[in-house]
């Protein structure tokens, strides 16, 4: 131990503080005490000389600093304002983050931005400063501008549905635990601009110079130059979202975060220049590093920066004090200084990542290598010096291709539990994929570096390797296209799960003003609405990615309402449903006219019911139609919404979407109403959920999607009364978010998601 710990005695030192932070952060510890702790292990590990008490005295230190970060800060303090609710507050404060557009649930955009509060009233800051996330309807600030606000102080919102980006979670392990809702552009007053360091505004304005060069002489390509922006300063948000699925899906999504491919590249380049120079490696190592430390302040410090930047420090620091790196102890020496600097980035996906990816490839690369190459070598008895020229040419080809292919392999089996984590994606596309985008990559990096070089002295000059690079991304973004179309090369998978399995699953996502709801039954997948544009992509979308939808077996389209249809042209694209159900009552939603466009330029029918038919299912069951009842074209698409019936072995579920009290009147002349399940919307200017129907119906669970702000009739309590005298429970989504209902052959589940709250019907 003693030994192994001379040699390497980071490895030690990092898995202490891992351990250190995984317990400071699962139980709030005194820090103070921790902080006594460490010294005394400290004070015995030097008297006793044990590496053991040496590594509980660091597990301590980073426990205690963890804790303190975690649960004793300013953001904390300032979240105590509104831990009884929303607050009016007024205050002070400036914008720390770049503004970004961001669209509300009801389609409207709004601006996001960082907010470091530095007063605040009424309340008080235990700190200097407290960041919060603020969004507001007004104009568009910019980074560094000090503003006065009033608005709305609040928790930041939950998750409401499985599969949604945790949001919240996200930003209090970024220290942020408040969101400022400002109403207008009338509740801010700019009163002046932050003092910046001069070595901020020196990196700012550099920044602002790399992006101009960059663009020179192909603005006529945004996507282009958009690529090439994000590889060489990792700002993603310039690519499109077609463009980010197809890398995603491809596993290259890598080569936009700037890290030890960019931060390699560079330094390779750096140090050919430095040596060509005359330069010993000791100083050029030492004029390489702050060049590395310069070039993360341009991404901003992104974190996959800042840990390609520090894992290169180690490697240079070595070469300046000629030691000899030691692989392994240069790998944990990074991690226990990233840690150092931050102990929340043990918790963020792209740590476990990076380091999960380059242990395997530190591991395994060597031995597929090894496998490889000998794919490529002429017979092993001959002499090397005795190779012909077409030997030795093979051998090399075979060597660099068997290196691509190693390391590729293995960042794709290191990557392998992340993706299908994070992602729930498994690209085997990427083994090929990463062979051409690697490649591709440092050519246009290195290209990208020519450009500005050249741009220090004409736009003109850089925009002729602009003008070369622009030729390589086309081929770039051509290649991973055709990698993301190939049949097989990606699959979206489920994490594995030990519940029961039942017969029917039934899950009723709460999108707002929208509805979807996902079936799942004896294998189908069905899906009845799609919401919004954006709510289709941040809610229902990564929901059936996470749970391992590939493809849809049935879309229906309820009514052409846009809140409940309008992502369904890029539903299409993505899950391509082998039939789609529509209600024969026409209406005058774009939203609608626009889907059976896609649908017959695709020549993909499509169904349109009307009250009485029946869509029978593969398994035997059947979707019963029970309106609309004819083709009179209303006024609103309300009341010409599908109301349907689901029946599978024995169970039912009924959906009225958004049916308003004239459609419930004409149901109750219907046979064969009652049902298990009732899920319901809400008119938007007529009443529903009647007392007559509810009790018609006879649901043991009725669940309401009530979160819809422009609604002029909202569920009354009369239809509470009446779920309550059929024994069954009302569920209305503006509490509970998702609901969750399974069907077994004795009982009926439903779970709500927020929150977690589960209940049991059992069969009579």
């Amino acid at each position: 131990m003693s030994g192994l710990f001379r040699r390497q005695p980071f490895r030690g030192l990092a898995l202490a503080a891992v351990a250190g932070i995984v317990a400071g952060d699962s139980t709030r510890l005194n820090p103070p005490m921790m902080l006594a702790v460490a010294a005394v292990l400290g004070v015995g590990a030097f008297r006793l000389r044990k590496n053991s008490l040496a590594l509980l005295a660091v597990a301590a230190l980073f426990s205690a600093g963890h804790s303190h970060r975690h649960f004793d800060n300013p953001a904390r303090a300032l979240a105590e304002i509104h831990q009884d609710g929303p607050k009016v507050v007024q205050g002070e404060g400036v914008v720390i983050s770049v503004p970004a557009e961001t669209w509300r649930e009801d389609g409207r955009p709004e601006t996001s931005f960082l907010l470091k509060v530095t007063s605040v009233r009424p309340g008080s800051l235990r700190g200097a400063s407290a960041p919060v996330s603020a969004r507001w309807r007004g104009g568009r600030p910019e980074r560094g501008d000090v503003i006065g606000f009033a608005g709305s102080l609040r928790d930041i919102a939950a998750a409401r549905n499985p599969g949604q980006f945790d949001f919240g979670g996200y930003q209090r392990r970024e220290g942020v635990y408040s969101e400022l809702v400002i109403p207008s552009a009338r509740e801010v007053v700019r009163s002046g601009r932050e003092r910046v360091a001069w070595w901020k505004r020196a990196t700012l304005r550099t920044r602002a110079w790399m992006q101009r060069v960059l663009g020179a002489g192909i603005e006529d390509a945004p996507e282009v130059t958009a690529v090439i922006r994000s590889m060489v300063l990792g700002s993603k948000s310039e690519i499109s979202d077609q463009t980010r699925r197809h890398f995603e899906q491809t596993g290259t999504l890598h080569i936009f975060v700037v890290s030890g491919l960019h931060v390699g590249l560079l330094g390779v380049i750096a140090a050919w220049l430095l040596t060509a120079l005359g330069l010993s490696r000791p100083w050029a190592a030492a004029i390489l590093l702050p060049i590395l430390w310069a070039y993360a302040a341009l991404t901003d410090f992104n974190p996959g920066s800042v840990r390609a930047t520090v894992m290169g420090s180690v490697v240079l620091l070595s070469l300046i004090c000629r030691r000899p790196a030691i692989t392994w102890n240069t790998y944990f020496a990074a991690l226990f200084l990233i840690l150092a600097w931050d102990t929340e980035q043990l918790f963020q996906p792209g740590f476990q990542f990076s380091f999960g990816v380059v242990a395997a490839i530190l591991l395994l690369a060597g031995r597929f290598r090894r496998f490889f190459a000998r794919f490529g070598q002429p017979d092993p008895f001959l002499p090397r010096q005795l190779w012909r020229w077409h030997q030795r040419g093979r051998s090399a080809a075979a060597d660099y291709v068997g290196g691509l292919a190693a390391v590729s392999l293995a960042a794709w089996v290191g990557s392998l539990f992340f993706t299908a984590q994070y992602f729930h994606l498994i690209s085997p596309s990427a083994l090929l994929a990463n062979l051409l985008v690697v490649p591709l990559a440092g050519l246009i990096l290195a290209q990208a570096i020519l450009a500005l070089g050249a741009g220090m002295f004409s736009l003109g000059l850089a925009a002729v390797f602009n003008h070369a690079n622009w030729v390589l991304v086309k081929i770039l973004l051509g290649g991973v296209g055709l990698f993301a179309r190939m049949p097989g090369g990606h699959r979206y998978v489920e994490l594995p799960s030990w519940e029961e399995k039942a017969e029917v699953e039934i899950v009723a996502l709460d999108l707002g003003p929208g509805t979807a709801v996902a079936l799942w039954a004896e294998g189908e997948v069905w899906l009845m609405d799609c919401g919004s544009g954006s709510a289709y992509r941040n809610i229902v979308r990564p929901y059936l990615r996470s749970r391992g939808v590939n493809r849809l077996d049935g879309f229906i389209i309820s009514h052409g309402d846009a809140q409940h249809v309008g992502g369904g042209l890029d539903l299409l694209a993505d899950f391509r449903p082998r039939q789609v159900i529509t209600g024969a009552a026409g209406d005058r939603s774009p939203a609608r006219q626009a889907l059976q466009a896609r649908l017959r330029a695709e020549d993909q029918a499509f169904r349109e019911v009307r009250a009485g038919e029946e869509v029978p299912l593969a398994h035997g069951g059947s979707w019963r139609v029970f309106s609309p009842a004819d083709e009179r074209r209303q006024r609103l698409a309300d009341d010409v919404a599908l109301v349907l019936q689901l029946r599978s072995r024995g169970h039912r579920a009924l959906f009225t979407s958004d049916a308003g009290f004239a459609v419930e009147r004409r149901l109750l002349r219907e046979e064969g109403l009652a049902s298990d399940v009732l899920i319901k919307g809400m008119h938007r200017s007529d009443f529903s959920g009647t007392p007559g129907l509810i009790r018609r119906v006879g649901a043991r669970c009725v669940v309401v999607a009530d979160r819809i702000p422009f609604a002029e009739m909202p569920v009354t309590p009369l239809t509470d009364t009446a779920v309550e005298a059929t024994g069954g429970t009302m569920l209305r989504q503006s509490e509970t978010g998702a609901v969750r209902i399974r069907f077994f052959r004795d009982r009926i589940d439903w779970q709500t998601f927020l929150p977690d709250h589960r209940f049991t019907s059992r069969s009579e």
